[in-house]
């Protein structure tokens, strides 16, 4: 789970760095959109992820 932190970590710092970049307020509205978008994508990947280890854990006992 601590390389899924660290890589929102970096992908937050870059969104930041994106958004002060973004100049009309329709740029930055579609850079906060898609940032959410992926991050979701990303925890429901890591909470399958999780799960599955857990079930797997669970059935070895």
């Amino acid at each position: 789970m601590s390389n899924i932190n660290a890589f929102l970590f970096g992908f937050t710092n870059m969104f930041n760095a994106d958004i002060l970049k973004a100049t009309s307020l329709k740029d930055r509205k579609t850079l906060i959109n898609d940032f959410y978008k992926k991050s979701e994508e990303l925890r429901k990947h890591s909470n399958e992820e999780y799960n599955a280890k857990f079930e797997k854990i669970t059935k070895q006992k």
